[in-house]
């Protein structure tokens, strides 16, 4: 299931560790605009910034194919999650991005949920 990926290049005269630190500010994970009930595979302590997976929403109007569709139709490309047993999708918050481009990014979700019919994704409880 996915989510996110831009693959700009970098920005001219960035120092060598901007790209973490850039990466970092642009993680869905540390952005309060992401909150559209989005649950990440790995604490927030271990995870990385540049990219991330998450639990696939439990709505039965949620399929990883039409989401990923929506999505992309709004300028961004999710990618599938296929490390793990469990379903999940993938982030990449990869090249010259920031904030306002993840805002961008969640924004993009929020209309791809809206026009699936879901509006959480929330996963399914664990038994």
């Amino acid at each position: 299931m996915p989510l996110v990926t831009w693959q700009r290049r970098g920005v001219p005269g960035d120092a060598p560790d901007a790209r973490p630190r850039r990466c970092t500010r642009a993680c869905p994970c540390r952005h309060k605009r992401f909150e559209l009930g989005f649950e990440p595979f790995l604490d927030a302590k271990i995870q990385a910034p540049i990219i991330l997976t998450f639990h696939a929403p439990a709505d039965p109007r949620y399929g990883f194919k039409a989401f990923y569709e929506a999505v992309k139709a709004r300028g961004f490309i999710l990618y599938p999650g296929k490390l793990t047993q469990l379903e999940t999708f993938r982030v990449g918050c990869i090249g010259a991005i920031g904030p306002a481009e993840m805002r961008e990014a969640v924004a993009a979700v929020a209309g791809a949920m809206r026009e699936l019919g879901f509006a959480s994704g929330a996963p399914q409880s664990p038994p």
